[in-house]
């Protein structure tokens, strides 16, 4: 019999390759469920008996294979590898008891349904499942199966049960063993290696580990994807998978492909080192340098890529950026022009009124309004004269009356009072030398033959 498993051990050596890989579990750390204790040498059945390197006994009592308690439901045991290493394939050597293997031997039937993990915790459940023996029976389970597993973990794990209210095959024994009598696990000794003779490093841009056989990354580091993680994320993407967008980059370039952050700066509108921040109320441009102005309707706020303000400008100011004062103009958008103010001075931009008052003729905060009828000039303080043809009305600005003047009356405002007399001026020094038929007039006698125009006398 022990020929035969010579045998057996030196095929499976042909068809995988061992010698290539190094046995990985040997003399790591075990565990069964429920250890068999009825002898009185426990060692002779721990769950170190599983990767002790010893295969020449698998018997019952021969202190090299792990054997459980009867009468379980389920059994469990596993080897620590104690860290995350790649894993090529696993080989198992069940208990024969070194007598013929066949459905003669009853130990096929606790063979039967095993489970076969690769696990980074002690679950099973958190791992990758190897193999679960839907398809042997007693006659054509082997005593050594060998199961391709390429894949990494910390923990392999063998497990078996016989579940009360399941139905399982004739062939399937009736309850549950660990009854293995060596477990190995062919990999790399070292993490982060590949190849026939584990020589050949995974590509640095690796998430930790790669296809122990190709090499092919089994996932990549952030900004990295391909097989063997050689390209760096591009279309405005980074990250982990190149799963995250980059945000608003100057020219809309590409981030830096690992942590996203943009290289030259932001678009308008955008801050961070990511470009993904809008500005906040009261900034705007690149990189949100620039502040909205003061002048904007609503103080402060304007669009964050253009800086034109929200609502227009306050009273007083124009321009897309509310930056202009109004130029003899002034009120909301600059949409009303300055009155007639004093000496051509500019109007207030904000509400009009006139620094040094009005020029004449107009009157108001805002000099906008002429003067009220029958008055003129500065202030308004003027009336106009009674003499004027159409009475008090006259040119709001100068007085002058607007249709002439009345009989009697001449001069631009109407004022002077007009005069025909006939005669000789005489200058006297009293009445008493002025004699008929002369008139005495303020110092002027006056003679009253002929026409003679006194004005202003």
């Amino acid at each position: 019999m022990l020929q035969i498993i010579a045998l057996i051990v030196t095929f499976h050596q042909i068809i995988f390759h061992s010698n290539a890989y190094e046995n990985i579990a040997l003399n790591k750390p075990s565990w069964q469920s429920k250890q068999y204790l009825r002898y009185r040498d426990h060692s002779k059945t721990d769950a170190s008996n599983g990767v002790d390197g010893l295969k020449t006994d698998l018997s019952h009592h021969g202190g090299q294979c792990v054997i459980s308690a009867e009468n379980r439901p389920t059994a469990t045991w596993w080897v620590n590898l104690t860290s995350i290493l790649s894993i090529h394939h696993i080989t198992i050597y069940y208990r024969t008891d070194n007598i013929k293997w066949g459905p003669i031997n009853g130990y096929t039937a606790r063979f039967l349904g095993f489970y076969l993990y690769v696990s980074n915790t002690t679950y099973r459940n958190d791992g990758y499942l190897c193999l679960h023996d839907t398809n042997y029976t007693r006659s054509t389970i082997p005593p050594v199966v060998n199961i391709s597993c390429p894949v990494h973990g910390q923990y392999v794990i063998y497990y078996n049960e016989r579940l009360q209210g399941v139905k399982y095959p004739a062939d399937y024994s009736s309850d549950a063993y660990t009854e293995v009598c060596e477990v190995e696990v062919y990999g790399c000794p070292t993490s982060g290696y590949f190849g026939p003779d584990c020589s050949l490093r995974c590509h640095t841009n690796c998430q930790e580990y790669c296809n122990i056989e190709t090499g092919v990354c089994l996932g990549c580091k952030p900004g990295y994807v391909g097989q063997y993680c050689d390209k760096e994320c591009s279309g405005r993407r980074y990250g982990q998978n190149c799963e995250e967008f980059c945000g608003d980059c100057l020219n809309f370039e590409q981030c830096h492909h690992v942590h996203g952050k943009c290289q030259n700066g932001c678009e308008r509108g955008y801050q961070g080192t990511r470009c993904t921040e809008m500005c906040p109320i009261g900034f705007y441009d690149k990189n949100c340098e620039r502040k909205c102005s003061p002048n904007c309707l609503y103080s402060n706020r304007c669009d964050s890529k253009s800086g034109v303000c929200q609502g227009g400008c306050k009273t007083g100011w124009e321009g897309v950026l509310c930056d202009k004062d109004c130029n003899e103009k002034n009120g909301t958008n600059c949409n009303i022009r300055c009155g007639h103010c004093r000496g051509g001075a500019v109007c207030n931009q904000i509400n009009g009124v006139c620094p040094n008052g009005c020029a004449a003729g107009y009157m108001g905060e805002s000099c906008t309004r002429e003067c009220a009828s029958a008055w003129y000039g500065l202030n308004c303080k003027q009336k106009c004269s009674a003499y004027c043809n159409n009475t008090g009305v006259c040119d709001h600005v100068t007085g002058s009356c607007k249709g002439g003047c009345k009989s009697g009356w001449q001069g631009v405002n109407c004022f002077e009072e007009e005069t025909n007399i006939t005669g000789k001026i005489e200058y006297v020094n009293s009445a008493s030398t002025c004699d008929s038929p002369h008139v005495f007039i303020s110092l002027f006698c006056i003679s009253i033959v002929g026409s003679f125009l006194l004005a202003g006398i």
